[in-house]
């Protein structure tokens, strides 16, 4: 055989070569590295040294089969080198997910980025790459930051993550998964609030801010506080006119006209505008017959964000929609050289459903891309989108390209994609062909 693998072997083989070979193979294993055979004869499946110590429950021993071949050569790949031959291979193994092997696979060195759907194995692949950039790239876990979007996102990625190590650990006793399991909690698998958060507790002094920044939402008392504005403003309507507040604003409610407000003042917010920005920020001019509004809101919103704005410095804490305003201004303000205070070096920025990430996220991870010369994957689905209403009219994927380019970096951004589902499950399948009519809405 040639030259040893450090991560995965793929092999093309018949069922004799395979045998004459098994001691080296299972060493392969034995060591960690995956092993990917590709061959004719459904007797390897049955081969007693892969079948005695786990290797497929390990996860690290494929084997694909189609007997309609005649193997006349045999072909291996160490280590993803060669991805031209690996594609050549899959054609004839349908079963097979080549779009993974080769993301998985892909250059140390390579900004990546992923378009896939639902149910394609999205943490799968982003998992084998972590994999690879342990085994392959000798990469310590601390130099990973891997960003979801939701808490439970991150910790099942963290929990099949350690669950792979201590798989791998228990059937090849290397020291070096023992390595990687007790530096796991150092990789930073976070939120993108949580990230955030973590990002101002280090450089937050830049804005004024202590270690002890709390995160707070504010809800009860940015309602309250419009009440109150609200009181204010209209103290002098009720002076010369005759009646109550509620007939001023009729045919509004009070709670009508709050609830107005407040979702008039979070659209500032939603769309990335600074506390000071809204505090100067032009109305413009109304239609006729809607000039008291327009000078309402004006007023009530402003006079409610210096109290806000006040009342964070106060307590030292952030709203959510706060953490990534104030990194962007922090960004704005001293640029790259504010993250490279961090005390933790990125190597790696893992961004899972990149395309709900709004454009003021996207240009914090291209900064830190920058001040680190981090490379990045990101990966999410294009066609589907629950954050974008955030002001932006073009994808994630177009504005981190247009950024990096800016900087005269390069993003993988033609090649990567995702597209085997495996949601769908084969009964469903089956059910629908086998008895079509038998499907009905209600």
């Amino acid at each position: 055989m040639g030259s040893a693998p450090e991560y995965s072997l793929v092999l093309y083989a018949d069922y004799s070569y395979i045998q004459s070979e098994i001691h080296t193979l299972c060493s392969y294993m034995n060591a960690g590295v995956k092993l990917l055979l590709f061959t004719n004869s459904e007797r390897v499946r049955d081969t007693n040294e892969f079948l005695e110590k786990g290797y497929k429950q390990a996860k690290l021993l494929h084997i694909f089969v189609n007997e309609e071949l005649d193997i006349h050569k045999t072909i291996q790949v160490a280590d993803g080198v060669d991805l031209q031959q690996v594609g050549e291979i899959s054609k004839d193994y349908h079963e097979f997910n080549f779009d993974q092997y080769r993301i998985e696979h892909a250059p140390l060195e390579e900004n990546i980025m992923v378009k896939a759907g639902a149910g394609t194995g999205k943490t799968t692949v982003m998992i084998d790459r972590i994999l690879f950039l342990f085994m392959k790239g000798r990469l310590d876990p601390s130099e990973i930051v891997m960003i979801t979007f939701t808490r439970e996102a991150a910790r099942n990625m963290y929990k099949k993550l350690r669950k792979e190590l201590f798989s791998r650990f228990d059937l090849t006793g290397a020291k070096e998964y023992i390595h990687w399991i007790e530096k796991l909690n150092s990789m930073r698998i976070q939120t993108i609030h949580s990230f955030a958060k973590s990002l101002l507790k280090e450089i937050g002094s830049l804005r004024g801010y202590g270690l002890n920044v709390r995160l707070r939402s504010f809800t009860m008392e940015k309602r309250r506080w419009i009440e109150e504005e609200l009181d204010t403003y209209f103290q002098k309507e009720l002076e010369s006119v005759h009646g109550n507040i509620e007939t001023i604003i009729s045919p509004l409610k009070m709670y009508e006209l709050i609830d107005v407000i407040y979702d008039f003042w979070e659209k500032f917010e939603q769309k990335g505008f600074t506390s000071n920005e809204i505090l100067k920020a032009n109305f413009g001019t109304a239609a006729s017959g809607h000039e008291k509004m327009n000078e309402l809101l004006e007023t009530v919103i402003k006079k409610v964000e210096a109290r806000f704005t006040q009342a964070k410095v106060n307590e030292n804490s952030l709203s959510l929609s706060d953490l990534s305003r104030e990194m962007d201004h922090i960004q704005e303000q001293y640029g790259k050289e504010a993250f490279k205070k961090l005390s933790s070096k990125i190597s790696y920025l893992f961004v899972d459903e990149f395309q709900d990430s709004d454009d003021i996220q996207i240009r914090q991870f291209v900064t830190i891309q920058e001040a680190f010369s981090s490379k990045l994957f990101v990966v999410g689905d294009i066609k589907q989108s629950i954050y974008r209403f955030r002001g932006a009219n073009h994808t994630a994927f177009e504005e981190l390209t247009k950024l990096l380019n800016h900087r005269d970096v390069k993003i993988n951004d033609q090649d990567y994609y995702l597209q085997k589902n495996y949601r769908t499950g084969k009964t469903l399948l089956n059910h629908a062909v086998l008895a079509p009519n038998s499907l009905k809405l209600e």
